[in-house]
C-alpha cells in the first residue's frame, strides 16, 4: 500500500463530537503538505524537521504562505486526539504489520518520493507516537494504523 497522509481519526472520550481544529500563523515562504507535523518558532508555526522534539499539531491542508499573518489550520497533538498513518520500515521500505506492533512507540519519517510522513518502524530512538489500533489487518504491508502522540513530545505535554 502506498504511503498515505497522516490525518486525524477521532477524538477519544464519550462527550466529544468533533476533531478540534486550531489556527495559527506561519512565516512568509513557509511551505508544507497536508499531514505535516508542525512545531513552534517565534510565535509562529513551522514544519517540524527530522526527529522533532516538540510538536504543536498536524497540518490539515497544503500550505504556501505568501502574506504575513495568513491563518493556517491544524489539529492539535493533544492526548485525546487519535490519528491515522502508514507504518513503514526504514527509508519508507516495505514493512509487514505484526500484532506485537500494538502499543509500541516509534518515530516518524518522510517518504522520499511523496514527502508525506509515515510512522517509522525502525526508529525506536526518537519515539514520538504510540500505536493504539490497526486500520488494516495484521500481515498487511505498510498498513494504516491509529496512533497518539506521546505527550512529552508535544506542546500539550510541557510543564508551564
Amino acid at each position: 500500500m502506498a504511503t498515505q497522509v497522516i490525518q486525524p481519526f477521532r477524538v477519544a472520550g464519550p462527550y466529544t463530537l468533533s476533531i478540534p481544529v486550531r489556527g495559527g500563523t506561519a512565516p512568509v515562504s513557509e511551505t508544507w503538505k497536508r499531514g505535516a507535523l508542525l512545531a513552534r518558532s517565534s510565535g509562529r508555526l513551522i514544519e517540524a524537521g527530522a526527529d522533532p522534539t516538540l510538536i504543536v499539531g498536524v497540518a490539515i491542508h497544503d500550505v504556501t504562505v505568501t502574506v504575513a499573518g495568513d491563518e493556517v489550520k491544524y489539529v492539535p497533538a493533544h492526548l485525546g486526539v487519535e490519528f491515522e498513518g502508514s507504518l513503514m520500515g526504514a527509508a519508507a521500505a516495505n514493512y509487514t504489520l505484526v500484532q506485537t506492533d500494538m502499543y509500541l512507540t516509534y518515530g516518524v519519517a518522510a517518504d522520499a518520493t511523496t514527502g508525506y510522513l509515515s510512522i517509522d518502524q525502525c526508529d525506536t530512538s526518537a519515539n514520538l507516537v504510540v500505536i493504539t489500533g490497526f486500520v488494516d489487518p495484521v500481515g498487511d504491508i505498510n498498513a494504516r494504523v491509529r496512533f497518539i502522540f506521546l505527550q512529552a513530545g508535544t506542546l500539550a505535554g510541557i510543564a508551564l
